[in-house]
């Protein structure tokens, strides 16, 4: 019997061929991924860190709020202490 077309031999170094062809691709996919994730995992970290220091950035504005507004109220305090003690010594001045 013999077949026309390919003959097993020419047949058997197709298959090889194709598998070795097919191993390396899958090689180069697989270290392109490799390579992908180690990018990912260092975006990640950039990532982490910008957010932890927009955290520190949102932490240090709200204390400087905080800071600000114990400042206004302290000047407003001192403010109405000032204008108290002015008023009575007006007061004490109009009544002499």
């Amino acid at each position: 019997m013999h077949h026309k077309g390919m003959n097993i031999e020419t047949l058997q170094i197709v298959i090889i061929a194709a598998l070795s062809i097919s191993t390396v691709l899958i090689t180069i996919i697989g270290i392109q991924v490799v390579l992908l994730l180690k990018e990912v995992r260092v975006i990640t970290k950039r990532i982490n860190n910008l957010s932890n220091g927009f955290a520190n950035i949102a932490k240090t504005v709200e204390r400087s709020l905080h800071e600000v507004s114990s400042v206004t109220d302290t000047a407003r305090v001192i403010g109405g202490i000032v204008g108290k003690l002015f008023n009575r010594a007006k007061h004490e001045n109009d009544e002499s």
